[in-house]
């Protein structure tokens, strides 16, 4: 399953589309900010901090609810080829935005790029390693999928696994020099979103999907909790947690926003009939996803760190616009 196939596989989710459209249009436009801006208007750079926080787990947590619709109330024999097929076209995504970004961002000549590094995963490039971990979070779903179904059924294990893997947070980093082993652990030696440590989304998506969770008081109480711990560390410190290797307040940082997010998707997508256009992102993640990345790194070449506030914006905006207009001349949704 890619991550736009997920939930395609199950009936639409217009609640599940909507808090997807909404991480891709906050990490397009934090990429665009990222890449193009000046970075000297605190509110840019104060959004882009929110974005980074939110988006891989939330994409995760959207990623395991649509994992769960779509794949795991069926048996594995039924499911097992889509699984694979998707995985290899996630990865297959890393590879194009990792070969693209080693051209035009670090401006490298087409055939002194190190292609087989980065095949062989011991060369990760920027900005495209986010869809490798979604890429090993699916293969590793093929040979868990009985145990992970398992626990889900068990209230209490499912807690108990959740809690082992937040402590996973306090693994010594120093010691992963492997950059394969770094996307699994985590890792000082390069920006990696190990799958171990945010893998819990993942599982919290699948515990939502399997049941059906809304407005839940606890849910509220824990979410709201983590987020506000997270930012108490900010602002006692002065300074953002670890991303790179992640920390625990990383990790349990976007709760309440996440949250929020999901509640606000689910009352919007079942209150009314939203129209296509805010839909078709959430729809169409890993397009989005992986097309944006390539027009931001190809204007890079020319316009890094060159944009004002308001362009800036306009740029994102334009790339949203670009991402949608292709998409809505090749497929009917």
């Amino acid at each position: 399953m890619s991550l736009v196939h997920a939930e395609g596989l199950a009936a639409r989710d217009h609640g599940l589309d909507l808090f997807k459209s909404l991480l891709v249009v906050g990490m397009v436009s934090a990429h665009t900010i990222q890449f193009l801006s000046q970075r000297r208007f605190t509110l840019l750079l104060g959004f882009s901090e929110y974005i980074n926080l939110i988006s891989f787990s939330g994409f995760l947590f959207a990623f395991g609810y649509g994992t769960f619709l779509a794949y795991f109330q069926k048996p594995f024999s039924q499911i097992w080829q889509r699984l694979l097929i998707s995985g290899l076209k996630t990865l297959l995504a890393f590879y194009v935005s990792g070969f693209a970004f080693r051209i035009l961002v670090d401006h490298k000549r087409l055939f002194s790029v190190d292609f087989w590094n980065i095949i062989l995963l011991n060369d990760i490039p920027g900005y495209s390693e986010f869809l490798l971990s979604f890429s090993f979070v699916m293969f590793l779903a093929l040979p868990l999928f009985m145990p992970i179904k398992a626990v889900l059924k068990r209230p209490f294990l499912f807690w108990a696994l959740i809690g082992i893997l937040l402590a996973t947070t306090f693994f010594p980093y120093e010691l992963v020099h492997s950059k394969q082993l770094g996307l699994l652990v985590g890792t000082k030696e390069f920006a990696a979103f190990p799958v171990l440590q945010y893998v819990p989304y993942y599982l919290l998506g699948m515990f939502f999907a399997l049941y059906k969770l809304g407005w839940h008081r606890l849910s509220a109480i824990i979410s709201i909790a983590a987020t506000l711990i997270y930012y108490g560390f900010v602002w006692q410190l002065g300074r953002f947690p670890s991303r790179f290797p992640p920390s625990l307040l990383w990790i349990i940082g976007p709760a309440g926003f996440l949250y929020l997010y999901y509640l606000v998707s689910r009352w919007l997508g079942g209150a009314r009939k939203l129209p296509n256009l805010v839909l078709r992102p959430g729809k169409n993640v890993l397009f989005y996803l992986l097309l944006s990345n390539l027009m931001i790194f190809g204007l890079s070449t020319v316009y890094r760190n060159a944009f004002g506030l308001a362009t800036s914006l306009l740029t994102a905006l334009g790339i949203l616009a670009t991402c949608h207009f292709l998409l809505s001349i090749t497929r009917a949704r």
